[in-house]
């Protein structure tokens, strides 16, 4: 999704709409009828046993993303509304008030008087926001990743409280670099492919300064932020070229060689629905 919005923002007026839906209840609202005749069309072997109805869903992450050049938005609405009537057929219920929009613009044109007509789904306006927590992500309309890494920060200081009160029981230090690793680390550095490049200086000085405490508590030098990025996205990148399933596997021939600065590759999509 984001390599589809950078490349996109590469080019000649141009934004980036993201629409967020939240659906009520959408375990409790499955029919198992249509749920079985759907798994019959996919050829999907009988299971023995009753379908249970009544679990929670925590988070049904699904997001339209428009890529927008001037003013056409028309297939980014009619893809909205396509949704909306999928969703109502399979009697799943959307949450509009808890729908939100994200839009990313930054041509410099752009007025207060020019704003985007809104999205309206069944006579609801959805509200635009300027950022929003998806897939553990905090996406934001400026791209800067500041809100994301405040969470973040946020989050590593409550563990790091956690990893000093171990120390204080005398744990032995292999035990808290583990605890450290799967605690800590995994608050940090979650998705750090899609956000560590993108921080400014005083984001990554402030993480890396709480990576430091880290590592006096646990009695070793730790990764720093810039290491770990780095790290991961080289096993991001090999993964890509190495499973041709992989939606970016095509782009193989731009990435061959990692010691040279790839070019932005284009892509001929026009919309992605994630």
């Amino acid at each position: 999704m984001l390599h589809r919005t950078y490349t996109h923002l590469d080019t000649p007026d141009a934004s980036v709409r993201f629409i967020f839906f939240d659906f009520t209840s959408a375990f409790n609202t499955i029919r198992p009828g249509l749920l079985g005749e759907k798994m019959r069309r996919m050829e999907v072997d009988a299971f023995p046993g009753p379908v249970v109805r009544g679990l929670s869903l925590p988070q049904t992450a699904v997001s339209v993303v428009g890529l927008i050049r001037g003013d056409e938005e028309e297939e980014y609405r009619k893809t909205i509304e396509e949704f909306v009537n999928w969703s109502e057929h399979n009697h799943l219920i959307l949450n509009t008030a808890k729908t939100k929009e994200v839009i990313v613009d930054f041509r410099k044109r752009r007025r207060r008087r020019d704003q985007p007509t809104p999205i309206s789904i069944r006579g609801t306006e959805v509200e635009v926001v300027s950022s929003h927590r998806y897939l553990g992500v905090q996406l934001d309309e400026k791209l800067d990743w500041r809100s994301h890494t405040e969470s973040v920060y946020r989050k590593g200081q409550s563990r790091l409280y956690f990893l000093r009160r171990l120390r204080s029981f005398n744990i032995c230090p292999p035990l808290l670099q583990s605890v450290y690793h799967t605690v800590v680390a995994s608050a940090l550095f979650f998705a750090v492919v899609c956000w560590g490049e993108g921080l400014r200086t005083a984001d990554k000085n402030r993480l890396n300064k709480l990576i430091k405490k880290a590592g006096s508590v646990v009695g070793t030098e730790l990764p720093l932020l810039q290491q770990v990025t780095e790290g991961r996205m080289l096993s991001k990148l090999q993964a890509i070229l190495t499973n041709a399933s992989h939606p970016l596997h095509a782009l193989e021939h731009k990435y061959k060689n990692f010691h040279t600065k790839p070019k932005t590759p284009q892509i001929s999509c026009k919309l992605c629905i994630e």
